[in-house]
């Protein structure tokens, strides 16, 4: 019940809805976790990844002429329903955030920064990702995982993607303008910590997102 996900997996809705639970010591603790995030730096370099992939895919079929998934004559297909533009927009969001957060400027210590819970749509803005425009993130996301996961025979971790996409719903899970507790008069219970990753995943700098590669450097959680 408290977990957006497995609501939205069950189609659970609970607007307008009046929940009563007994036993409610534990119920903090568990909306604080249901409500927090660890961005790694593995997270979207693996699905900048698969987005390579994808779009290396989808650029072959387009120089072979073949036909766009949106006019084929098989409804069965499992094809893109995307335009090469559009992944590749979605490419450069994750080249941008990798960027925003790799240029905080932290103390030399490796304890790294804490900054206020509002901070977390500065670094997203950063990279296009918005109220506004979280709909249509999300939108793409969920098409590139669901066409890799109806390929037969062919597998990709999509696991990072996943990740990014339960993340947005997170950060934009309720509109500033309704003024709700999750709005952003309730962020100041909320803080963004920002450390160096001693794990030296890739953080690129944002440039072309047709041909960017990827750069080994120490990334930031």
């Amino acid at each position: 019940m408290l977990d957006a996900k497995s609501r939205r997996a069950h189609n659970i809705d609970l607007k307008g809805t009046v929940v009563i639970f007994d036993e409610t010591h534990k119920v903090k603790k568990m909306c604080e976790g249901l409500a927090s995030f660890d961005l790694t730096p593995h997270d979207p370099s693996s699905g900048l990844d698969v987005i390579d992939q994808v779009l290396e895919e989808q650029i072959k079929v387009a120089q072979q002429g073949q036909p766009h998934p949106e006019f084929s004559a098989d409804p069965t297909s499992s094809g893109l329903n995307m335009e090469l533009e559009d992944i590749a927009k979605l490419k450069m969001i994750l080249l941008c955030l990798e960027g925003a957060i790799d240029a905080v400027e932290l103390p030399g210590d490796d304890s790294g920064v804490t900054k206020p819970g509002s901070y977390i749509f500065e670094l997203f803005a950063e990279a296009q990702s918005t109220f506004q425009t979280k709909g249509c993130i999300l939108d793409s996301l969920d098409q590139i995982i669901q066409h890799l996961a109806g390929r037969a025979g062919v597998f990709a971790n999509t696991a990072g993607l996943q990740k990014l996409a339960d993340i947005v719903q997170i950060v934009f899970s309720v509109d500033p303008s309704e003024n709700g507790p999750g709005s952003l008069a309730g962020l100041g219970a909320y803080k963004v910590h920002i450390h160096p990753d001693a794990s030296h995943q890739r953080v690129v700098q944002p440039s072309d997102a047709w041909s960017t590669t990827a750069a080994e450097s120490e990334g930031r959680c």
